[in-house]
């Protein structure tokens, strides 16, 4: 029941530099864009006290580094920078006519 925000921060090299480089659009963009959603998967399904300790590190990194594999990413860590709560507001209707 608790809103928060967490920053990522991913360590990683080039492991083939052909996936890399030829196989994906854009390995960058794609490892940012599904890391995204793993990360936020992992993280709902943990209280605050689990997603701030130091194994969710661990989780995180093991989770990134599975699927960047295949775009020739190798993933050394996912740390988080920044990880408060917030309070959620959603704004229903239009301002403008």
């Amino acid at each position: 029941g608790t809103t928060i925000v967490a920053n990522p921060v991913i360590t990683y090299k080039v492991s083939d530099a052909r996936k890399f480089f030829l196989d994906v659009e854009s390995a960058e963009a794609a490892l940012v864009d599904a890391s995204s959603g793993t990360i936020r998967a992992i993280l709902s399904g943990m209280d605050y006290a689990g997603a701030c300790s130091e194994d969710v590190t661990d989780v995180l990194t093991k989770a990134v580094r599975k699927f960047a594999w295949r775009w020739g990413i190798e993933v050394t860590s996912v740390q988080l920078s920044d990880l408060a709560r917030v309070r959620a507001y959603r704004i229903y209707g239009s301002t403008t006519e």
